[in-house]
């Protein structure tokens, strides 16, 4: 066997449906053995190691091992760099680890990265590209957390138009061409940041928009591990039923609140901290009472972790919660 990963068959023998089906540790160890025995033949750099090792860095984050995905991140954007024509693999790792480490709070590096991510993609692409959509999704989730709504917003807006204009130009049926999950995670975010800064009537025509299309368009592709179709739906709809009780529109929020319950149950036999989050609130809704701080189940100043937020990652999306 030669020190080239394109020898370790095994590897490339792991379907995309065995991650995104959820069996994360057998990905995993599969993908561990093959760079195993890639290093232990010599390990020579190449694209196609580095994406392996994108790839595992992907796997290993979802399962809570956080240091060691921003160490084999580290090393396949060194790997991509030293590979000519490849900045729009760099600017892949760059906005994969800036989403990591957004997620480790070290948010003075990710804004760095997804800042160079975004240059790179412009300069590659041109400003009208999804891969630069990609990005400024990213971005705004970040300046949200940072306290730059302006700019948050310019970036969220900015990713919605170039999706529209790019699925809808790609398409012969250009309604068709706007059914795309990605369209709706940006959909979605401009929405949540139009609730936050209070302009409830444009969140709700965003959130709405963004149930749609996640109805029709089902699964997001990603690699967390999680039924798409019922959790990117929860948490669009789980967004909608905030922007109805902001509203005092409660009749119709605690309809919604059941249905992202309903929708989480579905896809996880444990739905986990977001079912609790909308328990709580339901329970708060159901007693329609104007006197009452329609507020109270997700805090203001939570962004990091607690905003609903969704990612969209060059190989794949990725739900920031």
């Amino acid at each position: 066997m030669s020190g080239d990963i394109t020898a370790t068959t095994q590897l490339a023998q792991v379907p995309a449906l065995l991650i995104a089906g959820g069996h994360l540790h057998l990905a995993e160890q599969l993908y561990r053995e093959a760079l195993e025995a890639w290093e232990v033949h010599g390990g020579r750099p190449s694209t196609k190691a580095a994406t392996f090792l994108n790839n595992l860095a992907h796997i290993i984050g979802e399962l809570g091992k956080v240091d060691e995905a921003e160490a084999l991140y580290r090393r396949a954007i060194e790997m991509w760099t030293l590979d000519e024509g490849g900045e729009g693999l760099v600017a892949t790792g760059l906005n994969n680890l800036a989403g990591l480490l957004k997620y480790k709070g070290e948010l003075k590096e990710a804004h760095e990265l997804y800042e160079k991510a975004l240059d790179m993609d412009e300069k590659l692409w041109g400003s009208s590209h999804p891969d630069v959509a990609t990005d400024l999704n990213n971005f705004a989730s970040l300046l949200k957390v940072e306290g730059a709504l302006d700019e948050s917003f310019a970036y969220f807006d900015r990713a919605v138009t170039i999706y529209e204009m790019s699925f809808a130009n790609n398409r012969k049926d250009a309604a068709a061409g706007l059914i795309h999950p990605w369209l709706a995670v940006s959909l979605n975010n401009l929405g949540e940041l139009c609730r936050y800064r209070g302009d409830l009537p444009r969140a709700e025509v965003c959130l709405k928009r963004a149930v749609d299309i996640f109805e029709k368009a089902g699964t997001v592709s990603g690699g967390s591990g999680t039924d798409r179709s019922s959790s990117s739906l929860a948490t669009s709809v789980h967004n909608l039923a905030r922007c109805y009780q902001d509203q005092q529109r409660y009749a119709e929020a605690e309809a919604e609140y059941k249905r992202a319950l309903a929708l989480l149950a579905e896809g996880s036999a444990s739905p986990g901290k977001e079912a609790g989050r909308d328990a709580a609130a339901l329970a708060v809704a159901a007693l329609d009472g104007p006197e009452k701080d329609m507020r109270t189940t997700t805090k203001r100043g939570e962004g990091n972790k607690g905003d609903n937020m969704q990612s969209v990652r060059s190989n794949g999306l990725a739900f920031a919660s």
